[in-house]
């Protein structure tokens, strides 16, 4: 289950940082929330200090968000602190190293 959740954030999470650096935001928006629904399901299963560090880039993104600076917030999206795991950009440096 957990491989699904995370297979439908990386989905999500790259099509909602494409929409936004494209300046597709309704589309873009519609992906977040997906993203964000997908992601709650793996929150709960996340260690303390773990949220808490993510809970501060949240912040940022929202704010980012709220502003309607949607290239900041993709760019949050797409290098910011969790991204990582959900992007696929783990994988792929950890095939590259």
């Amino acid at each position: 289950m957990r491989d699904k959740n995370l297979e439908v954030c990386r989905k999500y999470l790259n099509s909602a940082i494409l929409g936004f650096r494209l300046g597709m935001e309704g589309q873009a928006n519609e992906d977040f929330v997906g993203f964000l629904d997908a992601f709650e399901r793996l929150f709960a299963h996340y260690p303390a200090q773990k949220i808490v560090r993510l809970n501060g880039v949240l912040e940022r993104i929202f704010q980012a968000q709220a502003r309607k600076d949607y290239l900041y917030l993709a760019d949050l999206l797409e290098y910011g602190e969790f991204v990582p795991e959900f992007s696929g950009q783990a994988a792929r440096k950890g095939a590259n190293a």
